[in-house]
């Protein structure tokens, strides 16, 4: 009597392997640009906020409102961010104010300009 054993020939586990590794790597490479993607989906909307925020100071009215030097965000050491308050039109009534914050390196970067009246 011949007895016949079922089981997995070499060839056939080695093929399974390269299959697995071919999904896997394909799954890392999707996930990795997923990460980066959202890195900077993540920078972009911390510098909106911080524009936001420091127009929303600006825009308080003030004749002595002056310009912020390009520097450094206290709590946020990969971003720097300038003000610029300008004269607009009318002198003394109506101001232009820029704000502009750089991020990775300097690489970056957005800015954002609202007019702010004395009225």
């Amino acid at each position: 009597m011949i007895i016949k054993r079922e089981s997995f020939s070499l060839i056939e586990i080695v093929i399974s392997i390269v299959i697995l590794a071919l999904i896997l790597g394909g799954m890392t490479a999707i996930f990795s640009q997923g990460y980066i993607y959202l890195r900077k989906v993540r920078d972009k909307s911390i510098a909106f906020s911080l524009l936001q925020e420091k127009l929303e100071e600006e825009s308080q009215w003030s004749p002595t409102a002056s310009n912020e030097a390009y520097g450094s965000i206290a709590g946020f050491p990969d971003f720097r961010r300038q003000v610029e308050v300008d004269d607009y039109i009318y002198p003394g009534q109506l101001k232009k104010v820029t704000v502009t914050v750089w991020w990775d390196s300097d690489n970056k970067s957005e800015s954002i300009s609202t007019l702010v009246g004395d009225y």
